[in-house]
């Protein structure tokens, strides 16, 4: 703001320094914001030059790679699997990287220039690990080894590691999973085995830019259309010919209902493949506008959501492993913020409330509504222990809209968005 500005040239004149350099973000008349390097150079003792770069494609390409670790943050929850994201410069990971090496956290690694995980590589496995970094390109954009690591306590892990390389912006992301189930006890190898369902669903997830009137792809587009590779950029939505009729024109009226004020959206649209299969895909769009109001760009997230949409559908006969995907399909998202809730849709499902009683009143913890009195105390006691550095996991009982008993477990935890405070978390059916 203009108080920052004031503040650097008072500084400046005070202390004679001669150039600062700083990204501003910018307010335009119709409330969007714009992004620029700002180069000040003291002249003389009362008069200072500024020149302003306008860089709105470095903060986009930031953006895509900000929404990707925000998308996949959650699995620093996980024991098995952890997401990497190499932006070019620095590779970020989830924090449950300490956990597979065995070493202390430190916050320092989570956002650093090296690769941690080489230095845990077996010597024998090393060049096989360094094989697919070099390879990744736009030629080859999907890599995947298997390799071993020694952890800081000494430790044999076999692990997996499936990379996805980002064509327009020079990085990738991927999954490292860790696959020693043959020293697993049986209960661990069940969790593998469900963390690796979840993460084979999550990684089956597509980027599209639209930008100055062409469509920019990631190449996992390709496999959730099954169509054989082409190409990456195109003039035409190679998407929209799948779109099943009735959901063709909701799609353009969903993409013209983005607006300055609310530019982030999600759609949920059904795709006919092949002529005779459909597929079901969620699309979380971001949009900006220009000074004019009018879209520049946007940038869509596709996930191919198709079994676990089947599975709350009973198309049992579809899914290999039943018991793995009823148990992802009893979890339920839910975020509180601003006085409001928002919550995915198999909370309905796990509290047995039907149509046409499914109301999406923000306002109203719908999980307080059906927990039994003796449990409420209960979550209250744990939540004041929530707080930034502290998350909570909560087991208690409920009573459905039908009348039976269900045990839930609850994890949550704070995040710091500017000055906003979010409460995130999951909830599970574990009856």
């Amino acid at each position: 703001n203009m108080n920052n500005f004031t503040t650097t040239f008072t500084f400046m004149f005070r202390n004679n320094l001669p150039v600062v350099d700083a990204e501003i973000e910018i307010l335009t008349k119709n409330k969007t914001s714009k992004w620029f390097t700002s180069h000040i150079r003291l002249v003389k003792n009362n008069l200072i030059n500024v020149i302003f770069n306008e860089i709105a494609d470095y903060k986009n390409y930031k953006k895509v790679f900000f929404n990707l670790m925000e998308y996949f943050k959650d699995l620093g929850h996980s024991d098995k699997v952890i997401f990497v994201l190499y932006d070019g410069k620095n590779y970020q990971w989830t924090s449950n990287i300490f956990n597979l090496l065995e070493i202390p956290e430190n916050e320092n690694l989570l956002l650093d220039s090296s690769n941690i995980l080489k230095k845990y590589i077996l010597p024998e496995d090393i060049d096989k690990f360094n094989m697919i970094f070099d390879s990744l390109s736009a030629e080859n954009p999907n890599m995947d080894v298997n390799y071993r690591i020694k952890t800081a306590k000494g430790n044999i892990k076999y692990l997996t590691t499936s990379l996805r390389f980002l064509n327009e912006y020079d990085g990738y992301f991927g999954f490292t999973n860790d696959r020693t189930t043959e020293h697993d006890a049986e209960e661990e190898a069940l969790e593998l085995q469900k963390n690796f369902n979840s993460i084979s669903s999550n990684a089956n997830i597509a980027v599209v830019q639209f930008k100055e009137g062409k469509y920019y792809y990631t190449p996992e587009i390709f496999n959730i259309l099954e169509i054989t590779p082409n190409n990456l950029v195109t003039e035409t939505d190679i998407i929209k010919p799948y779109v099943i009729d009735e959901d063709d024109d909701n799609w353009v009226k969903f993409i013209d209902s983005l607006t300055p004020e609310n530019p982030r959206l999600r759609k949920i649209t059904t795709l006919l493949i092949n002529s005779d299969k459909i597929k079901i895909i969620e699309n979380v769009v971001e949009a900006e506008f220009d000074e004019n109001n009018k879209m520049t760009n946007y940038i869509v997230f596709v996930r191919d959501i198709t079994e676990e949409e089947l599975t709350k559908q009973k198309a049992l006969d579809l899914q290999e492993n039943l018991d793995a995907v009823e148990e992802f399909s009893k979890i339920v998202f839910v975020t509180y913020q601003n006085g409001e809730y928002s919550w995915t849709d198999e909370l309905f499902e796990i509290l047995e409330i039907d149509y046409p009683n499914r109301v999406y009143d923000t306002k109203s913890n719908y999980i307080y509504n059906y927990t039994t009195p003796e449990n409420i105390n209960k979550i209250e006691q744990a939540l004041k222990h929530l707080n930034l550095d502290n998350s909570v996991t909560i087991r208690y009982e409920v009573k459905t809209a039908k009348g039976n008993t269900k045990f839930l477990k609850s994890y949550l935890k704070l995040k710091k968005d500017n000055d906003n405070i979010i409460r995130l978390g999951f909830t599970q059916d574990i009856t």
